[in-house]
C-alpha cells in the first residue's frame, strides 16, 4: 500500500462518517427518476408496464440524496410477465427485455429455452436486437451454426451493426469475407452514430476496445465512447474512465479517469462508485481524493452494497491490527528496558491508561507504573494505587501488596496524596476488610500535614459511612469547614443532607441555599439535585421553579446544563422542548447531547437521517475519554447503518481486547443478536471467556446470565451461580450483581429459596445505588419477606426509589396506602401517589388513576378523565396495556362511572383478548360458548385454551372439568399459534 495506514485509519474512523451534502441539481435528477418510476407504477397499459419494467431493471435511486441506481429484477420480471398478457405493439420489446433477463438469471432462474423462444418471436416481428442476441447466444452455446448465422444475418438486414462483427467471427468464414463484413459493420454503426444513435456509437467503441492490439485502437475506442456519451449513452461514461485508468497504456490519465468515474457514479453507475472506493483504499493509480472516497463509500453503504461494506469491514480490521501492533511494540520496548527515564515511563503509562495515541489498556498502564516503584517514584506509586482503586479487575495480591507498601513508604516521606490514598484503601476495603477507623486515622494525618478541602471531604465521607451516630455528626462539621474554604463538593453534599434529613433535620431552606451555591459554581449535579428537590417538595409551581433553575444555567452558556435540562424536560413529558436544547448543545461539541439526541430521534422516528447525523457528529468528536468511547461503541452498534454498525463493532473489539470493563459483554451481545445459532453463541462465548480472563466482571456476569436464562445454551443455574459468586468476589457491592442474586434466592432459581439472604443482597444493591433494588427492598418490608414487616421502612425505601426516578414505586406507595397495613386506608394519599406515577408514564399507575376517577375513590368522580387515563394506559406498549383494555371493557359493560355502551365494551374486549389478556380471553370464551352455533362454541373452546395457557384459573377449572366428564373430550386444534405457549 502506498497510502500510509494512519491516513486510512482517520478516513475509515471519522471523516467519511460526516453527512455529505447533495447539490440541488443532483437531488433534482434523482428525485425526478423516483417520481417517474412512481408514475409508471400506476399504469396498467402494456406500454406503461414495459416502461416500468425497464426502469426497474435499470435501477431507481433509493432516495433523492443518493443517485446510485438499484435494480429490482424480481419486480421487473413480474411486471414484464404481466405486460405479455396484454395485447399490443409493446409485446415485441417486452419479449426482448424478458429474454435478456432470462439469459442473465435476473430476478429468477436462468431459462435459455424460453429466452430463445421469446427472441425468435421478437426477431420475426422485426426487432433487430432480438435476432442479434438469439444468434450470438446460439453461437456461444453451440446450438447450431446454420441457425445462428441465419439469425445474425436477419439482425444485420434489420440494421443491427454489431451482427456484422459476429458474422465475421463465425468459424469457417473466409478471411476476405470476414474483413469485408467487419468494414460493413463499422460503416453501418458509423452512419447510425452520425444520425444520433448513441447505442451504435457505444457498440462501435466496444468493438474497438475488445479487439484492440495497439494504443491507436484504444484511442479509437475512447473517441467513440466520448461520442456515445455526448449522445446520451450513460454507460459510456464509465468506459471513458476505465480506458484511462491503466498506466500500462498510452491513454493513462489519472485526473480524467477519476473525473469520469465520478460522473458515471453521479449518473447512477454502481460499478463506477466501487472503482472510486477501491482506488482510494488500495492506493490505486488514479489518486482518488478523500472527499470523493467519503462521498461514494457513504452512498454505497446507503444502498447496502455488499462489496463496499465488506471492504470497509476489512479496512477497519486492518487499521485495528496496525494500531494494536504499534501499541504492543511500544509496550514491549518499555518492558524490555529500552525506556529508563521515570518521567517518560509515567507519561507512557498514562498514555495506555487514557488511550492517548495508543489502544487504551489499563493492565499495560499498571505494569508500566509498576516499573517506577523500584525507582521509588512517588508519582508512580500514587498513579498505580489510583488505578487499583478505579479498576477492581486489576487487583491481585501482588499488585495490592506493592501498592500498600509503596503508599506507606511514600506517606512516610510526607506525600499528602499517598496518605489520602492509603486511607482510601482502608475506607473502601481495597485488599483488606473495610476499616473506617484506620481510614479516618490516615485522613487525620493528612489534615495535620496540610489542611485541604479534599481531606475534609474524605473525613466527612468516612464519618457518614460509620455506624456510630456521634461520629456522623462530625461529618457535618468537616463539610462546613470544606464549604467555607470554597468546596463545591461539600456544598452539594450538605445540600443533599439537609434535603434528605440525613444526620441533620430536614431543612429545605438550607438545602436550597447549599445546592444553589454548588450550582452557581458550575456543578451540574448540583443543578439536578436542586431541580429534583423542588419537584419532590411539590407545590403548584414546582415544575416552573425547577425549569427556571436549569434555564439560568443555560443562559450563562453552560452546555452540560443544557443537556441536563433536556433530560429533565424529557422525564417530565416535554420532549418537544428537550430536542432543541440537545441539538444546540450537540452542535456546540457536547458528546452526551449528541448521543442523547440520537437515542431520542431514533425512538421517535426510527433511525432517520437526522438521528444518524447526530450519531456521526458524536463519532467525530476528538479526544473522547474511554467511558465516552464505550458509550459511542454502544450507540454505533445500535445503528441500522452498516458502516456505523461496523465501526461500533470494531471499537467494541478494540476495547474488549484491552480489557475495558463491559466491552467484552457488548461485543458478545452483537454476536447473540445475530440469531440463536451455535456459531454465534460460540463467538460470544469466546469473547466472554477472553473478557473473564482479563478480569472483566461484566463478562463474568453475562456468562452467568446466559447460563441462567438458557436461551442460547442449555440452562445451568448452579454453574451460573458460580460465575456470579466469582464476580461478587471482585465487586462485592456491584448493584446489578447483588440484585440478580437477590432474585435467584427469592425465587429459588438454582438454589433453595432463602428470603433472608435475598433481602441481604437487596440491601447491598440498594446501598450501592440500585433504585430497582431499593424498590424491591421496600416491597420486602411491606410483605415481611426475609425481613421484619415494617410500614415505615417499606415507605422509606419505596419513597426513595420513586424520588430517584423509579416510577413504578409511586404505584407501590399507592398500594401501601390502600392496603390498610399498620395504618388506616388513605384513598387520597393513594390517588396522589398514583397520579405522580401516571404523569411520569407508569401504565399501572395510569390504570389506578383511571379507576379512581371512575369510582370516585380518593378523588371526585370524573368519568371522562377516568376513561382518558385508561385509554392512555391501553396505548402503551407495556404488559399493563392489555389490562387497561380489559378495564375499559368492564367500565363500558357495567356502566362504572360512565354510560353503558355495549358496542364500546365489545370493542375493548376484542382488543384486550387479541392482546393476550387472559381475563378478556376467558370472557370471550364464555360469550361464544353461550351461542347456539357449534362453530362459535368450538371457537370458544379455543379461547378457553389460550386463557388456560396464560394460567387463567377459571379457564383451567372449566377445561379440567370438561375433560373429566368426557374421556373423549378434545379441544379443537388452534388455528393461530399462541406465542406465549411452548411449542
Amino acid at each position: 500500500m502506498k497510502r500510509h495506514l494512519f491516513t486510512l485509519a482517520l478516513t475509515v474512523g471519522s471523516t467519511f462518517l460526516n453527512g455529505f451534502p447533495v447539490s440541488a441539481a443532483e437531488a433534482q435528477v434523482a428525485g425526478r427518476l423516483i417520481e417517474a418510476a412512481t408514475a409508471l407504477s400506476q399504469r396498467s397499459d402494456g406500454q406503461g408496464m414495459l416502461d416500468y419494467a425497464r426502469v426497474l431493471r435499470a435501477g431507481v435511486p433509493v432516495d433523492a440524496q443518493n443517485p446510485l441506481l438499484v435494480s429490482d429484477f424480481g419486480k421487473a420480471r413480474t411486471v414484464l410477465e404481466a405486460a405479455l398478457t396484454i395485447p399490443g405493439p409493446h409485446q415485441s420489446e417486452a419479449k426482448l427485455t424478458l429474454a435478456k433477463m432470462l439469459l442473465a438469471g435476473e430476478g429468477g432462474s436462468f431459462d435459455i429455452n424460453r429466452a430463445l423462444s421469446l427472441l425468435e418471436e421478437a426477431g420475426r416481428a422485426g426487432v433487430a436486437e432480438a435476432a442479434y442476441i438469439a444468434g450470438r447466444t446460439m453461437v456461444e452455446r453451440q446450438l447450431g451454426a446454420a441457425d445462428a448465422k441465419a439469425r445474425l444475418q436477419l439482425a444485420l438486414r434489420l440494421g443491427y451493426g454489431g451482427a456484422a462483427f459476429e458474422l465475421a467471427g463465425l468459424a469457417g468464414t473466409p478471411e476476405a469475407e470476414a474483413q469485408s463484413m467487419t468494414r460493413f459493420g463499422i460503416g453501418l454503426l458509423e452512419r447510425r452514430a452520425a444520425s444520433g444513435d448513441g447505442r451504435a456509437a457505444y457498440d462501435l467503441a466496444t468493438y474497438y476496445r475488445e479487439n484492440a492490439n495497439s494504443d491507436e485502437a484504444l484511442h479509437a475506442a475512447l473517441n467513440w465512447y466520448r461520442k456515445a456519451s455526448e449522445l446520451g449513452h450513460k454507460r459510456s461514461i464509465f468506459w471513458i474512465a476505465r480506458l484511462q485508468m491503466d498506466p500500462a497504456t498510452g491513454l493513462f490519465n489519472s485526473a480524467e479517469a477519476a473525473d469520469y468515474l465520478n460522473r458515471a457514479a453521479e449518473a447512477g453507475d454502481i460499478e463506477a462508485a466501487q472503482e472510486l472506493v477501491k482506488d482510494f483504499t488500495e492506493s490505486g493509480d488514479i489518486n482518488v481524493d478523500q472527499p470523493i472516497f467519503d462521498k461514494w463509500m457513504r452512498r454505497l453503504a446507503g444502498i447496502k452494497d455488499a462489496k463496499a461494506v465488506l471492504y470497509f469491514s476489512v479496512q477497519l480490521q486492518n487499521t485495528l491490527e496496525n494500531r494494536k501492533k504499534l501499541s504492543d511494540d511500544l509496550f514491549a520496548q518499555v518492558m524490555n528496558g529500552e525506556t529508563r527515564d521515570v518521567d517518560a515511563l509515567l507519561r507512557i503509562g498514562t498514555m495506555f491508561r487514557d488511550g492517548d495515541g495508543v489502544i487504551a489498556d489499563a493492565r499495560k498502564a499498571l505494569d508500566i507504573y509498576g516499573l517506577t516503584l523500584a525507582r521509588q517514584s512517588k508519582d508512580g506509586t500514587t498513579l498505580l494505587a489510583q488505578l487499583l482503586l478505579e479498576k477492581p479487575e486489576l487487583r491481585t495480591e501482588e499488585s495490592l501488596t506493592a501498592a500498600r507498601n509503596g503508599l506507606v513508604a511514600t506517606a512516610a516521606a510526607g506525600s499528602i496524596n499517598a496518605i489520602v490514598l492509603r486511607g482510601d484503601f482502608s475506607l473502601h476495603g481495597i485488599g483488606q476488610t473495610v476499616d473506617i477507623d484506620d481510614a479516618m486515622a490516615w485522613y487525620s494525618k493528612a489534615l495535620a500535614v496540610r489542611p485541604s478541602v479534599r481531606v475534609l471531604n474524605r473525613l466527612a465521607e468516612a464519618a457518614l459511612l460509620s455506624s456510630d451516630p456521634k461520629r456522623k455528626i462530625f461529618a457535618v462539621e468537616w463539610l462546613e469547614k470544606a464549604e467555607a474554604l470554597g468546596s463545591d463538593a461539600a456544598m452539594l453534599k450538605l445540600g443533599k443532607l439537609y434535603a434528605e434529613g440525613q444526620v441533620v433535620p430536614v431543612d429545605i431552606g438550607k438545602a436550597t441555599e447549599y445546592l444553589e451555591r454548588s450550582a452557581a459554581r458550575g456543578r451540574t449535579d448540583g443543578l439536578i439535585e436542586l431541580a429534583n428537590l423542588h419537584m419532590r417538595v411539590g407545590g403548584p409551581n414546582a415544575f416552573e421553579k425547577a425549569h427556571a433553575i436549569f434555564q439560568r444555567a443555560v443562559d450563562r452558556g453552560d452546555v452540560e446544563a443544557s443537556v441536563e435540562m433536556a433530560r429533565f424536560l424529557r422525564a417530565n413529558g416535554r420532549l418537544e422542548e428537550a430536542v432543541p436544547l440537545l441539538e444546540t448543545a450537540a452542535r456546540a461539541g457536547s458528546f452526551s447531547a449528541a448521543i442523547d439526541l440520537f437515542d431520542v430521534l431514533s425512538l421517535e422516528d426510527g433511525e432517520s437521517g437526522k438521528a444518524r447525523e447526530f450519531l456521526e457528529l458524536a463519532a467525530n468528536i476528538p479526544d473522547l475519554s474511554s467511558a465516552d468511547r464505550f458509550l459511542l461503541a454502544g450507540a454505533l452498534l445500535k445503528s441500522t447503518d452498516p458502516l456505523l454498525s461496523l465501526r461500533g463493532a470494531n471499537l467494541a473489539r478494540e476495547m474488549a481486547g484491552a480489557g475495558y470493563p463491559g466491552a467484552a459483554a457488548m461485543l458478545a451481545s452483537t454476536y447473540l443478536e445475530g440469531g440463536k445459532s451455535e456459531r454465534n453463541f460460540g463467538e460470544a462465548q469466546r469473547v466472554l471467556e477472553e473478557g473473564i480472563a482479563n478480569g472483566d466482571v461484566e463478562a463474568t456476569i453475562m456468562m452467568a446470565d446466559l447460563l441462567l436464562d438458557g436461551v442460547h445454551t442449555p440452562a445451568d443455574p448452579s454453574k451460573a451461580l458460580s460465575y456470579y459468586d466469582r464476580a461478587l468476589a471482585v465487586q462485592p457491592k456491584n448493584p446489578s450483581l447483588n440484585l440478580k442474586l437477590a432474585r435467584m434466592y427469592a425465587d429459588g432459581v438454582g438454589v433453595d429459596i432463602d428470603k433472608k439472604r435475598a433481602a441481604d443482597y437487596l440491601r447491598t444493591a440498594s446501598d450501592a445505588g440500585s433504585r430497582s433494588a431499593q424498590r424491591e427492598l421496600g416491597l420486602a418490608y411491606l410483605w415481611g419477606a426475609g425481613v421484619p414487616q415494617s410500614r415505615e421502612l417499606a415507605k422509606e425505601n419505596l419513597q426513595a426509589a420513586a424520588d430517584a426516578g423509579f416510577d413504578r414505586a409511586w404505584h407501590d406507595l399507592a398500594a401501601l396506602e390502600s392496603s390498610g397495613f399498620a395504618a388506616p386506608v388513605d384513598p387520597e394519599a393513594a390517588f396522589a401517589f398514583n397520579y405522580k406515577g401516571a404523569k411520569r408514564g407508569d401504565a399501572a399507575a395510569m390504570i389506578d388513576v383511571g379507576l379512581s376517577l371512575l369510582s370516585g375513590f380518593g378523588v371526585p368522580h370524573d368519568g371522562e378523565a377516568g376513561i382518558g387515563w385508561l385509554e392512555k394506559a391501553a396505548a402503551t406498549r407495556t404488559e399493563e396495556g392489555p389490562l387497561a383494555m380489559y378495564r375499559l371493557y368492564e367500565a363500558y359493560r357495567s356502566g362504572q362511572g360512565v354510560e353503558r355502551d355495549a358496542d364500546k365494551a365489545n370493542e375493548w374486549l376484542a382488543r384486550a383478548a387479541a392482546a393476550n389478556n387472559p381475563s378478556a380471553m376467558f370472557q370471550t370464551a364464555l360469550v361464544l360458548r353461550a351461542d347456539s352455533s357449534q362453530a362459535l362454541q368450538a371457537e370458544g373452546l379455543l379461547w378457553l385454551r389460550r386463557a388456560q395457557v396464560l394460567k387463567h384459573n377459571q379457564a383451567n377449572k372449566i377445561l379440567t372439568k370438561m375433560a373429566a366428564a368426557d374421556p373423549h373430550f378434545e379441544i379443537p386444534k388452534m388455528e393461530v399459534v399462541d406465542e406465549n405457549e411452548e411449542p
